[in-house]
């Protein structure tokens, strides 16, 4: 088993591919142990977790890959959407601020139904103010990540969209 701490302490030639140093990335995790992690990704990483998004999408819509809305706080390399939209909420309170635009956004691009990705603890702002409202989003799945939820949490989500939740499971360092 190989820690972080092990990879931090190596020099990088210790165990990646020197002569593909080219098409490496950096990526950081947020720290949240007490240290951030500073780690390479090289461009199969990227082939690979397009396919992975791809197939994660199609699997949380039963079969078909319908038009995705993910809500994210801000943009992030490692996630990919065909067909989709990346929407900001500009913090993780931010959703009930930019509800109108949100709306106005599934009515001009999205009245025939989405997907819709996004962190739980937006979700569960998000269903509470569809709720409290009266709004209909025509979301035909829902894909929650970064977070888990509790039953009451999953069952008030999917309620207030009438749509089914998968849940997702990803890390900066090894994506999906």
């Amino acid at each position: 088993i190989t820690s972080k701490k092990d990879f931090a302490e190596r020099p990088l030639a210790n165990y990646t591919d020197k002569n593909a140093a080219y098409a490496w990335w950096f990526d950081q995790t947020s720290g949240s142990t007490g240290r951030p992690f500073s780690f390479p990704h090289d461009t199969g990483y990227e082939l690979r977790l397009f396919g992975l998004c791809e197939r994660m999408y199609r699997i949380a819509g039963g079969g078909r890959r319908y038009p995705l809305i993910t809500i994210r706080v801000r943009p992030r390399r490692g996630i990919f959407v065909d067909n989709g939209f990346f929407f900001y909420a500009r913090g993780y309170s931010g959703i009930e601020h930019r509800l109108a635009d949100l709306a106005r956004l599934i009515d001009e691009r999205y009245a025939h139904g989405f997907l819709l990705h996004g962190f739980g603890t937006t979700l569960i702002r998000l269903a509470h103010l569809v709720k409290e409202r009266s709004l209909h989003f025509p979301v035909r799945a829902i894909v929650v990540s970064a977070e888990g939820l509790t039953p009451g949490q999953r069952a008030h989500i999917e309620s207030a969209f009438d749509a089914r939740i998968t849940m997702s499971y990803s890390s900066r360092e090894l994506g999906f």
